[in-house]
């Protein structure tokens, strides 16, 4: 048994009221402890530590010359009843006569409080709806901030003050509840999402002060397709009528490459119809399939070239640039995805019905099994047509503005990577394909292989993040090194 004067290592010390702080801290009800704490290290950090990009802003402010309320506001690029109500929630300032006595030292508290953490923000703004400070906001304190804020800055009219108040009561929960606390408080602002995001803006005031927005009139699938589908030819109308000779001339690239795709495009189309007609004698549904199946074999190895961003980044750097629209890659990827998609439309129907109209075979062994040995590795290519159609539904759906933008970005991603299978049998499929995509394929395994070695280099691969801080103005700086800086 250890003698009652055996001394405790200074570090197991330091380590059991670390993780008791944090287990304590991390408590729902410990919210306001955990902020309070985190307030009062800004509040109280000596000059010497501010940092620059905060100093910078009040070192050209006098020393010791009093400020308003409204020189402070200006700086802040807030209203001068906010600084008030902080100053006095905060005691940042001692009051005579004549009002609180405000220095340079006070600006620089606030901008360093103003653009600190979300939960900080959050207690802001609870001590500054708590007017008699007993660590609760009610109702009727609420009501007097909202609407002393509103008549001085007139955000909205004297008669709709009253709706305003209701909207912002049902908001905070306080149309049930008489008052609420911090961690309800806390809680009610998290899980809201216009209140998060007026702390996210919180000194652009008064666009943080939350009003309920009209509700967006919810679409099914169908509806969302056919919105963005009007949009895009919207967008793609009122392109076409701002086209001018000007604009050609600034634009000479892109119209001499697109021209050029277009060409290309119409002599593979031709050089089918001329062989299948004089040289085949195939029927006109045969004709259409190969036509399709001639151009997803070039648009098809096309849609991989402007994606090598290596290749592309290379490019950039050397005279080709001028007479290449490679920064319009991603857009032309777009557009040509939507093209293949067409594409195959007309080469699934014509081969279709030209199965329906075969006396040799009925339709659905045609389409199902490998009897009629069509294709060119044991007649698996219908089989391999219905995997390809399914796997380029899947990422054309997938692949969606509304799917991207609309909060499932991981689901278009991943969903993206069924490329590699997709082109894998698309050479099963194909007789030809291979011809056509070995040397794009090879390029982009290349630079997969490249990126894989890097990202392992150590002078220049992967990067750590050592610490993050909120800025001026929201803007988030990172502090990052390499792997070679960390030995």
């Amino acid at each position: 048994m250890d003698s009652p004067n055996t001394q405790i290592p200074y570090a197991t010390v330091l380590e059991s009221v670390d993780v008791v702080s944090t287990n304590v801290l991390s408590e729902p009800n410990n919210k306001l402890l955990a902020a309070e704490i985190t307030l009062q290290e800004l509040l109280n950090e000596p000059y010497k530590f501010v940092p620059s990009h905060i100093r910078k802003y009040t070192d050209h402010l006098p020393q010791e010359k009093p400020m308003s309320t409204e020189e402070i506001a200006q700086i802040l690029n807030t209203q001068p009843f906010i600084v008030s109500r902080l100053i006095r929630a905060l005691s940042l300032a001692p009051v005579n006569e004549d009002g609180p006595r405000l220095n340079i030292s006070v600006v620089q508290k606030l901008i360093r409080v103003f653009n600190s953490t979300i939960d900080v923000r959050c207690l802001l703004l609870f001590k500054m709806l708590d007017a008699n400070n007993d660590q609760y906001v009610s109702r009727s304190e609420l009501s007097s901030f909202y609407t002393s804020c509103l008549e001085t800055i007139k955000y909205v009219e004297t008669s709709r003050v009253p709706s305003v108040m209701e909207i912002l009561l049902k908001r905070y929960h306080l149309n049930v509840n008489r008052r609420i606390r911090f961690d309800e408080f806390y809680s009610i602002v998290m899980n809201d999402e216009i209140l998060l995001e007026s702390l996210a803006i919180f000194t652009d005031f008064p666009t943080w002060i939350s009003i309920e927005k009209p509700s967006p009139i919810r679409q099914n699938i169908i509806q969302r397709c056919c919105t963005s589908c009007c949009q895009h030819d919207y967008n793609d109308e009122e392109r076409t009528r701002k086209i001018t000779l000007d604009r050609l001339k600034n634009n000479i690239a892109r119209v001499t490459t697109f021209v050029l795709y277009i060409m290309v495009n119409i002599a593979l189309m031709l050089y089918v119809i001329i062989y299948r007609v004089t040289v085949s004698k195939a029927n006109v549904f045969v004709v259409f399939a190969r036509i399709g199946g001639m151009l997803l074999n070039f648009n098809c190895s096309l849609i991989i070239v402007v994606m090598l961003k290596r290749s592309i980044f290379l490019i950039r750097a050397t005279p080709l640039h001028r007479f290449l629209p490679i920064d319009d890659h991603i857009d032309f990827h777009k557009f040509l995805g939507r093209f293949i998609g067409t594409l195959s439309i007309l080469h699934t129907i014509a081969h279709a019905i030209n199965f329906g109209i075969s006396k040799d075979h009925s339709w659905p062994v045609y389409m199902f099994t490998t009897r009629p040995r069509i294709g060119w590795i044991g007649g698996f290519a219908p089989l391999s047509g219905i995997f390809l159609c399914i796997i380029l539904l899947v990422m054309t759906i997938c692949s969606m503005h509304w799917i991207r933008r609309g909060g499932h970005f991981q689901v278009f991603y991943w969903t993206h990577l069924l490329y590699m299978p997709f082109f894998v049998l698309l050479i099963f499929h194909a007789t030809n394909f291979w011809k056509w995509v070995i040397g794009p394929l090879t390029i982009l395994f290349l630079e997969k292989l490249y990126s894989l070695c890097t990202r392992y280099w150590a002078n220049r691969g992967r990067t750590y993040l050592l610490s993050a801080t909120i800025e001026q103005s929201n803007v988030e700086g990172l502090f990052k090194k390499y792997v070679s800086d960390l030995f």
